[in-house]
């Protein structure tokens, strides 16, 4: 990993980072979920052949028998799965799981099988592997896209006579995407689902940003979804205000207990605290989210002896499906508070609790100013006036590329320096005065940016960070929007060359805490490869990027054009008393 990104004194390499998770969640905060040791490796057995030896001497007692049967959906469709039954009389609960990477890879969900007394059930998904159904599915758009087959799947689990009654689902990742599913059905056997690091909805946190497509689309294509070809840019199909009324109506007397993870650089954090948000009041949901990345903990401290002050103690899954531990009377939401990773004896590094998201805050904005500053007080000079816009040229063909951040689930994700990006031309910086006191914020953060182009249609890439004294830039958060989706265009027209347009972005939630000396920072450009689709800077959809023009950028601060940054601020927490060492 480059030393650039990530300072060897900090971090560890990609390899580390892969071993570190295990490490972490051993010593992690006792909301008891169901990790899985496979977290950061959810493809490794995807093309192997189902072949159980191993893992029936490994991981189930002697005597447990494999039943291989297919599963009929009500649409006729079947699906291929595989009951590990134990030995015993039963009836026995059932630990189910089912994916998108092949059966024998959704066997990592049998941890806690072991002792026997329950059954484990791994199912292929409707057009992936062994299963039957439709290849390029358009139905993978909508919200509920899963939940019939959860459904149906549920139901005839829990009509077989080896099962009680009783059904927990488990997965992560990808895998994770169907017991975060099932817990909207509301389904009166699945009494807890565990999904860590995923999304109940992955076309719409993995793969637009603002209507902008992510780096992360492409992930769809183990669906069975079409990822593949189409024309520049790809324009969203997903159906917000749908996906919202599910989740309303999921929070009415939902019997499932949720228990769910994620990291403020992971891929699927906004998910779960969106999820956490609409359920928490009326059901029982418990949720972490740590300083993690997909693939691993960016060095953060943990708390000593790994607990967090007043964190409800969840039994983990295995354990509630037996009957053993009690669920806590309120939903919980445990979450870390960053600082520096770089110094850990600074502020922050901690983890709170919290019933309610968001939490309550102060909404403050931070204005872009003439010369590259930003303050929080708006620009006083009127629009058209010396200094009151800054321009950059963004060609396609030589786009900037993303530097960390929550972009992707491999080990590059994380806190990194953003330095390298402004030594290109297409790359404009603000950066606040050194902090007179600490500042933390815990919420989401929103871009308003003024914004105008010499092309109808165009990318605006945001990114806030932490710019700590010797300069290393870290970065928090990271977001996109196209001209076409300003305010004024709402996506029905094109840009007018030279028109000042608002753009409204939603840069996704953090909570960290910046120490006296740090500096707030604010970087824009017209791309960011990987994280994002490069526009071709076309309204009309084209093929490739051979014609794309090179666009030039201008983004307004004045009286009249006030482009800020607008940060969730709380009050500053002193340190728990087992604030922790870093990770190691």
């Amino acid at each position: 990993m480059h030393s650039r990104l990530f300072p060897a004194h900090a971090c560890r390499s990609a390899i580390f980072l892969l071993a570190s998770l295990a490490m972490a969640m051993a010593a992690a905060p006792a909301i008891s979920h169901a990790q899985l040791p496979g977290e950061g490796r959810e493809t490794e057995n995807v093309g192997k052949p189902n072949d159980y030896t191993k893992l029936l001497a490994s991981s189930f007692p002697a005597g447990t028998r494999v039943e291989n049967v297919r599963v009929k959906m009500r649409d006729g469709v079947e699906l291929a799965t595989d009951v590990f039954i134990p030995p015993g009389d039963g009836p026995f609960p059932v630990l189910f799981s089912r994916g998108y990477y092949g059966r024998l890879n959704a066997t990592k969900g049998a941890q806690g099988t072991k002792e026997g007394g329950m059954i484990f059930i791994v199912q292929d998904c409707r057009a992936v592997y062994d299963s039957a159904g439709q290849r390029g599915r358009p139905d993978l758009v909508e919200p509920d896209f899963e939940m019939n087959d959860c459904r149906d799947a549920l139901d005839w689990i829990a009509k077989q006579p080896w099962c009680n009654g009783k059904i927990g689902m488990v997965g992560a990742s990808g895998n994770g995407i169907n017991p975060s599913v099932a817990a909207l059905v509301k389904h009166p056997n699945l009494v807890m689902a565990s999904p860590s690091i995923s999304s109940p909805y992955p076309y719409y946190y993995w793969g637009f940003s603002n209507g902008v497509r992510r780096g992360l689309y492409s992930w769809l294509g183990h669906t069975s979804y079409n990822v593949k070809g189409g024309p520049l840019p790809t324009l969203p199909k997903y159906d917000e205000a749908k996906w919202r009324e599910i989740l309303a109506g999921a929070a009415e007397d939902n019997p499932t207990v949720l228990t769910c993870t994620g990291g403020w650089y992971d891929i699927a954090t906004e998910a779960v605290l969106d999820t956490f948000a609409a359920l928490a009041a009326k059901g029982k949901v418990f949720a972490r989210i740590s300083p993690n990345a997909h693939a691993g903990n960016p060095a953060y401290p943990w708390p000593s002896g790994g607990r967090v002050a007043g964190a409800a103690a969840v039994p983990r899954l295995w354990d509630y499906l037996q009957g053993k531990g009690k669920i806590p009377e309120k939903s919980q939401l445990i979450y870390y508070v960053m600082g520096s990773f770089r110094d850990p004896s600074g502020p922050g590094n901690f983890f709170k609790t919290t019933d309610v998201w968001p939490v309550p805050s102060t909404p403050t904005e931070w204005y872009l100013q003439p010369g590259g500053g930003l303050a929080k007080s708006k620009p006083a000079a009127a629009a058209g006036g010396e200094g009151t816009a800054q321009s950059y040229e963004y060609d396609p063909k030589n786009p900037a590329p993303s530097l960390g951040g929550n972009y992707t689930y491999l080990a590059v994700a994380g806190p990194a320096d953003q330095r390298p990006l402004l030594e290109r031309k297409d790359v404009i910086h603000f950066a606040s005065a050194p902090l007179e006191e600490p500042l933390q914020i815990t919420g989401k953060v929103l871009a308003t940016l003024y914004v105008s182009a010499d092309v109808p249609d165009t990318t605006f890439i945001v990114k806030f960070t932490d710019i700590h004294p010797d300069g290393y830039q870290m970065i928090l958060r990271e977001s996109a929007a196209m001209g076409r989706n300003a305010v004024e265009l709402k996506g029905a027209a094109p840009m007018e060359k030279g028109r000042v347009y608002k753009l409204e972005m939603d840069l996704w939630s953090t909570a960290i805490v910046l120490a006296k000396g740090h500096r707030l920072g604010v970087i824009i450009t017209g791309s960011s490869k990987e994280a994002y689709q490069v526009h071709p800077n076309s309204f009309e959809p084209v093929q490739n990027l051979d014609n794309a023009p090179v666009a030039k950028h201008s983004i307004h601060f004045s009286a009249e054009h006030p482009s800020a940054i607008t940060l969730p601020v709380v009050p500053v927490d002193a340190p728990p008393e087992n604030k922790g060492a870093p990770a190691k």
